[in-house]
């Protein structure tokens, strides 16, 4: 992580460590199932670096939308079209934890019939990651 993005997740209040740890996690989980795909088109790596920019840059771009005035909303998967948000002049930011590791956070404070992408979301959020 560069010095300039582990500023910016300090000041966004983000638990670097942590979040190391989950990026680490999550590159080795994609290394291991879809890096070793046979025949693998050589145009995912798009994907991939869409996929890894959500981490670091993409938090960059909406930390200075929303420090310039812009409105944002969380969505959860596909329940909110992000053409209701953009008409309504609001930047949607997909929310989805994709993990299990962060649940445990999650269930000290909620109930645990919750939808496990929100608790794992929510997890997140309350470990600082």
């Amino acid at each position: 992580m560069s010095k300039e993005h582990e500023s910016l997740m300090k000041d966004l209040g983000v638990n670097v460590e942590l979040h190391d740890k989950l990026i680490a996690h999550a590159d080795r989980l994609h290394d291991s199932t879809c890096g070793r795909q046979k025949n693998r088109p050589r145009e995912m790596a798009r994907f991939d670096a869409a996929v890894r920019a959500s981490h670091g840059g993409r938090v960059k771009e909406i930390y200075e939308y929303r420090k310039a005035g812009g409105k944002s909303i969380g969505t959860f998967c596909i329940y909110v079209p992000d053409e209701i948000a953009l008409a309504a002049k609001v930047l949607p930011i997909p929310l989805c934890g994709g993990s299990g590791w962060p649940v445990d956070y999650a269930d000290k404070m909620f109930p645990r019939d919750i939808c496990p992408l929100v608790r794992s979301t929510f997890g997140m959020s309350f470990s600082g990651t």
